[in-house]
């Protein structure tokens, strides 16, 4: 039986076991923080999730936030109308928090966990639950999506990246 204060997320290691694979099969849901779409992939950022993987009978709640990356491909149109508010449900591979191999290598996971996400997912399939938007997170995304249109048109491919990293702060 796993207990937690009221409010809090899991422990990093509720969900994954030692005898657990890198990664478990399974359906996260949460509410969607950002967007973003780049060279035919998706990001989401999910908050206040919970998860049900294959092979546990126990459902995990208040699992903290997940990033989601998917590749579009024929079901693109779902992940096409996913907003900024959305409340989704997420089918793929779940993976937990990746451990540093050299000493002195960047933390990742010391990095996600700053920014409140503790798993990664390769979503496969989506699903809108509520259909509620944040407008100003909406507003925000399509206005930085323009400045980086036009950062990419007038700079061109060879400064266009760095110029777009430095304005908008993208990697």
């Amino acid at each position: 039986v796993l207990a937690w204060n009221a409010g809090q997320a899991l422990p990093m290691d509720a969900v994954f076991r030692e005898e657990d694979e890198s990664s478990l099969s399974g359906t996260v849901s949460g509410t969607v923080v950002s967007v973003e779409k780049r060279e035919e992939k998706y990001r989401l950022r999910l908050k206040s999730c919970s998860a049900s993987l294959k092979g546990r009978e126990e459902e995990f709640g208040k699992i903290g936030g997940i990033l989601v990356f998917a590749e579009s491909s024929e079901t693109e149109a779902e992940w096409e109308t996913v907003q900024e508010g959305n409340t989704v449900r997420v089918s793929g591979d779940l993976y937990g928090p990746e451990k540093t191999g050299n000493p002195g290598q960047f933390d990742m996971s010391a990095y996600y966990r700053s920014i409140g996400i503790r798993y990664t997912m390769n979503g496969e399939s989506v699903e809108i639950v509520s259909g509620s938007r944040s407008l100003p997170r909406l507003y925000l995304r399509k206005v930085k999506e323009w400045m980086a249109e036009g950062i990419m048109r007038s700079a061109g491919e060879r400064y266009g990246g760095m110029l777009r990293a430095m304005v908008l702060g993208e990697k």
